[in-house]
């Protein structure tokens, strides 16, 4: 199981943010669904790795119309994600 947080920023109910946790040795696949009464459409990814331990920004990501995306977690990383309308 992959940890995976998420919270609405309080002063902007249009950003979301979701921290994802790859504690293995190994890349992993996260399939995340998002339930919110806003429809999230895009996601900006930041990654913290073992080779960097300053944020590095990675490809953008596009979420399905039913809120659902994958994203890919490199071996000893955390990722946050910001996701938008």
């Amino acid at each position: 199981m992959i940890p995976v947080y998420a919270s609405v920023d309080l002063s902007n109910n249009q950003r979301m943010v979701v921290v994802a946790l790859n504690k293995t040795a190994s890349a992993l696949t996260a399939g995340v669904a998002v339930t919110h009464s806003l429809r999230f459409a895009r996601g900006q990814v930041y990654r913290l790795t073992a080779a960097s331990a300053t944020p590095v920004r990675d490809a953008d990501l596009t979420l399905a119309p039913n809120g659902t995306f994958q994203v890919l977690l490199p071996p000893f990383s955390v990722s946050t994600l910001v996701l938008r309308p």
